[in-house]
């Protein structure tokens, strides 16, 4: 069976072409788009959603549709509400193709990159290299849809006899939604002690907190609710408070305690979590910062030479990103160059400039992003020289890059709507596979271990093979483990970690040591 059919749970899909882009385009507005891929839309349709695609998006709206069906009965329980109409869900390849679309230009949210967008009940999402990401943003945009529906129903009777959850305080809302999102997360956790323990002036009570932070929040109380009464009690409070109209009674009839009371238990709860001894403390803040940020920008795509004398990043305010690299020993930096503009509604794609350096230090090259089309720039540290050029369009997305010697590239990136590994001749540009499967393989850099030059990357494999893999019922929503595939005669793939409730990010070799970053 090819790797593009869909076998998933005896679902049936209806597939279909539509022309142009018809799904409630607005004559006269059009956005800047630099292909024609947008020219004809194809169509996958279950039991509760359709999902829309174009050109090479085909197994990323499969991903899509098949997450989408795996989480809808859990978020129906969640939220205990039906809607009687599909969900439609338009997939793009990644975050510059969702920026050129004309669907939903009529929209009064402009697309923004850290939001789900939701117009009426189509969801838009992109492919950022991370199924469990994917998974998360079709999660959000359903509860978001139900929530919508809640709130205002399909009718205009449904709307007199919901428009009472209007009234309903921000954090109830926004909380439920991203509750259902991912229930909770290492960054979740970092965020709300921060507010609660380690800020400067911190809230000393959830009424604060909820009008400071609504989304934080509200999050933090559903948590509370699931881990001390149980998941079943969320769908009852929602319940009761839709029937009776009135969110103490909720609370009274449903945990036995006053609205009041509840909040108050549900802050103590978590401040007594922050403050026992079994419960980590937070990295000391570091005050020798290289750069300043006196601008309020951020600083993004961080990347330290092998000699660990000079330092790449950028520079992202409101969209327009400036790329430098910075000679750690004199401070003096060099501006490479100047992306984007800005714009405070819509988040430049910050998975660019992708950084990477030669192994003696004296090359830095980057890949960046313009007009749609993939460019590559390596700079000679020493002699100023600059080699120019474009990357095969065959490349959707590149998520990082490493020198394997001097006239190719190690690229992991996405050309069929899954991120695996490439080697990627300079000159001729041609691209080899090194790994053909579905799941995702990230933060790729080559590394020599033990005397054994090879690739050190992040995946959610469940297993330590690389070979051509069958698209099946399987899911890459595992957690993240480290492997290392040797670039010898053998090309032996092996498995460095195998972390249950966890995942490994970011490996680097360090003092013939590996160093990653880990959410566990």
């Amino acid at each position: 069976m090819s790797r593009i059919l869909l076998s998933i749970l005896s679902i049936l899909f209806i597939s279909s072409s539509i022309q142009s882009q018809e799904i409630n385009a607005v004559f006269g507005k059009n956005r800047v788009q630099y292909s024609n891929d947008f020219d004809t839309w194809y169509r996958y349709e279950t039991e509760n959603f359709i999902t829309y695609w174009y050109g090479k998006a085909r197994n990323v709206a499969i991903s899509s549709i098949q997450l989408a069906e795996y989480d809808f009965e859990e978020i129906q329980d969640i939220l205990e509400h039906r809607i009687n109409e599909k969900i439609e869900i338009i997939v793009y390849n990644d975050l510059g193709e969702l920026y050129q679309t004309n669907i939903g230009l009529q929209g009064e949210n402009p697309l923004n990159a850290e939001q789900v967008q939701l117009i009426g009940t189509k969801l838009y999402v992109h492919f950022d290299g991370n199924h469990r990401n994917l998974r998360e943003n079709i999660r959000e945009g359903i509860a978001k849809a139900y929530m919508h529906s809640m709130l205002y129903g399909t009718s205009i009777q449904e709307y007199v006899q919901n428009s009472f959850m209007n009234d309903m305080p921000e954090w109830f809302k926004t909380g439920l939604i991203s509750y259902a999102k991912n229930e909770w997360t290492e960054e979740d956790d970092a965020l709300l002690r921060y507010y609660i323990i380690d800020k400067k002036r911190p809230y000393k009570n959830f009424n604060r907190l909820s009008k400071r932070e609504p989304d934080i929040a509200g999050k933090a109380f559903w948590y509370y609710i699931g881990k001390t009464y149980g998941h079943s009690s969320i769908s009852n409070i929602i319940y009761l408070t839709r029937i009776n109209r009135n969110l103490n009674s909720a609370f009274r009839y449903i945990l036995g305690d006053e609205y009041d009371d509840i909040v108050k238990q549900c802050f103590e709860y978590h401040k007594e979590r922050y403050t026992s001894s079994d419960y980590s403390a937070p990295i000391a803040n570091v005050k020798n910062a290289v750069v300043k940020n006196s601008n309020q920008a951020k600083y993004k795509n961080m990347s330290i030479s092998p000699n660990g004398k000079f330092l790449a990043y950028a520079q992202n305010k409101n969209g327009r990103i400036i790329m430098y690299y910075r000679d750690l020993k004199n401070g003096k930096k060099k501006r490479l160059k100047r992306l984007g503009y800005n714009n405070p509604y819509r988040e430049t794609d910050e998975n660019y400039p992708v950084y990477f350096w030669s192994e003696d230090s004296n090359s830095l090259g980057y890949i960046y992003e313009s007009r749609n089309v993939l460019q590559i720039r390596i700079e000679n540290l020493k002699t100023g020289k600059t080699f120019k050029n474009t990357m095969n369009p065959i490349f959707n997305k590149i998520y990082s890059a490493d020198f394997i010697d001097e006239g190719t590239l190690l690229i992991n990136g996405n050309t069929d709507g899954y991120s695996d590994l490439y080697s990627y001749d300079l000159n001729s540009r041609l691209q080899i596979k090194i790994t053909d499967d579905f799941y995702d393989d990230l933060d790729a850099k080559i590394a020599t271990i033990h005397g054994v030059k090879g690739i050190l990357f992040s995946s959610n494999r469940d297993k330590a093979s690389y070979q051509v893999e069958e698209i099946d019922t399987i899911l890459a929503i595992k957690h993240f483990d480290l492997y290392f595939l040797s670039l010898d005669n053998e090309n032996k793939l092996i498995r460095l970690t195998n972390t249950k409730y966890g995942s490994e990010y970011k490996p680097e070799i360090v003092d013939n040591k590996i160093t990653y970053l880990t959410d566990q």
